[in-house]
């Protein structure tokens, strides 16, 4: 049984926040997956400025509201996280087939090289970007990726 598959077979109540900018569009949305709630807030209070953002804790979290038929620009995901970690989040989405374009950048504390080598067979478009980091540049980051897919100007 796939993990998607178990994932709609469990009893769980996840908890999604979500916030949306103030001219909330069909394009500029992010999925920001991450246990540490600091990190959340961070990623939150930069991001909603110009995008609507959905903050969840862990990939299970994630894979359910994605169920729920979301469907974002780009899913921002730590690796080391309980329940499901980053990687098996990444190889979820990657069996679904649903979100194979969905740009994932990784944020995580682990050596670039170590998650690279781990995330090169996704079919998923990977970023890395170290923690700890730069609010203002991972802004900027997923505007040029939102940009690249033609959704703002």
């Amino acid at each position: 049984m796939s993990l998607i598959n178990k994932v709609n077979h469990m009893n769980t109540r996840g908890k999604f926040f979500s916030w949306f900018s103030k001219e909330s569009s069909k394009c500029g949305s992010i999925l920001a997956v991450d246990d540490d709630f600091a990190i959340r807030v961070i990623l939150c209070n930069v991001l909603k400025r110009n995008f609507d953002i959905t903050v969840v804790g862990n990939g299970i979290e994630a894979l359910l509201w994605l169920k729920k038929g979301h469907s974002p620009d780009v899913i921002i995901s730590d690796i080391s996280m309980p329940r499901l970690n980053g990687f098996d989040f990444l190889e979820s989405l990657s069996q679904s087939g649903l979100y194979n374009k969905t740009p994932v950048v990784i944020l995580s504390g682990q050596e670039k090289s170590s998650v690279e080598a781990q995330v090169f067979n996704y079919s998923n478009p990977v970023t890395f970007i170290p923690k700890p980091f730069d609010p203002l540049k991972i802004e900027s980051h997923i505007t040029r990726i939102i940009e690249r897919k033609g959704c703002l100007t």
